[in-house]
């Protein structure tokens, strides 16, 4: 009897982990509305406005995004530093400080 308890536990304990492993990975099918496809960056490049307000936080964020480059494959980060602020809905993708969410 003690063989077909354990076989049970095992069995049980392979089924929590399959759904732990299973709910972790949903996160990789998100889709798009309109395409039903992976949201993804396409091949090429990103380009990215530094707008963080002082050289060395923009120089650490330029490292960065070249450290990201390294591993990500088809789509590479291009960064630009500029000034101003940044502005919402404007096609850019600017990375700034706010003092508000």
């Amino acid at each position: 009897m003690k063989s077909k308890s354990n076989g049970w536990r095992l069995l049980a304990l392979a089924a929590i982990l399959g759904s732990l492993g299973a709910g972790a990975f949903a996160f990789d099918f998100i889709r798009n509305d309109n395409t039903g496809l992976p949201i993804k960056w396409p091949p090429g490049t990103v380009a990215i406005r530094l707008m963080l307000g002082a050289t060395n936080f923009n120089d650490s964020a330029r490292v960065q995004a070249e450290a990201w480059n390294a591993q990500m494959g088809t789509p590479q980060f291009t960064t630009t530093t500029a000034t101003g602020s940044p502005t919402d809905h404007n096609g850019r993708n600017e990375l700034a400080f706010a003092d508000t969410v």
